[in-house]
């Protein structure tokens, strides 16, 4: 099995983060996400649905589930 992992870190200028710790494997891949520093939870979630397009679109893949 070719497992790798990956850790992506995104920094906006206002101060909100988001962490992605990232797990490709057999099955897809699973990765799990932290933001901070977000004004609302529509920041949250954007900044969430924003790292996951672009995991999808790096490695062409759909989470593992």
């Amino acid at each position: 099995m070719d497992n790798k992992t990956h850790t992506y870190h995104h920094y906006d200028n206002d101060g909100a983060r988001v962490n992605v710790s990232f797990e490709k494997n057999s099955k897809g891949y699973n990765f799990s996400a932290t933001v901070t520093g977000a004004k609302s939870i529509e920041e949250a979630m954007k900044m969430l649905i924003e790292a996951e397009q672009a995991l999808e679109k790096e490695f062409n893949s759909p989470p593992a589930g």
